[in-house]
């Protein structure tokens, strides 16, 4: 038939079983098989010391889990993997670094062109930050490394570039540093 079947505290129905199989908290009319409608402040709690939930294809090719480990070096995670369980983005809190593999990572821009592309719109910025707060005579490191063993003199192993933008908004670069190899036999 197409009876549901509910059940309520009082007079009010808290959890409906929809003839179609659909269970609905909050919500007499569930639209998918888990509909949660909270009522206001309310939310939804998985609690433990290593849980988490995943959305995932029929296959669990391409799926995204969040949630909270102790097993691991980070506490609390988001993850987007593709086939092959290969990681293609994480987001972590909790000592760990977080990091996106899949392509390029924008801060400030949902369009990035590189690799790491950071944008503001404010005076003064974007501002990015080395610091070391150990108390010894060694500070912070830019390191631009060409991982390559076939290096030959005059190669260039990293480049600065300081640009602006002309009055058509076209990227003009002003100056740049270049530092290239001088001796490979050193």
């Amino acid at each position: 038939s197409n009876n549901a079947l509910s059940l309520a505290a009082g007079a009010a129905v808290r959890t409906t079983i929809a003839s179609s199989g659909n269970v609905g908290i909050g919500t007499t009319v569930p639209a998918n098989l888990l509909h949660i409608t909270p009522s206001s402040g309310a939310g939804m709690t998985i609690s433990g010391s290593n849980t988490r939930f995943e959305f995932r294809d029929d296959n669990a090719y391409q799926r995204i889990e969040a949630g909270v480990s102790t097993n691991n070096s980070f506490a609390s995670f988001i993850q987007m993997k593709s086939i092959d369980n290969v990681l293609t983005t994480q987001l972590t809190a909790g000592g760990a670094d977080s990091f996106i593999s899949s392509g390029s990572f924008g801060i400030g821009t949902s369009s990035p062109d590189t690799n790491l592309h950071i944008a503001s719109s404010t005076s003064d910025e974007p501002v990015v930050t080395i610091e070391n707060t150990n108390n010894d005579a060694t500070g912070g490191t830019l390191k631009f490394e060409k991982s390559t063993t076939d290096e030959a003199n005059d190669d260039v192993i990293g480049t600065i570039n300081f640009t602006g933008r002309n009055s058509a908004n076209n990227a003009n670069q002003i100056a740049n540093i270049i530092t290239k190899v001088e001796d490979t036999t050193n």
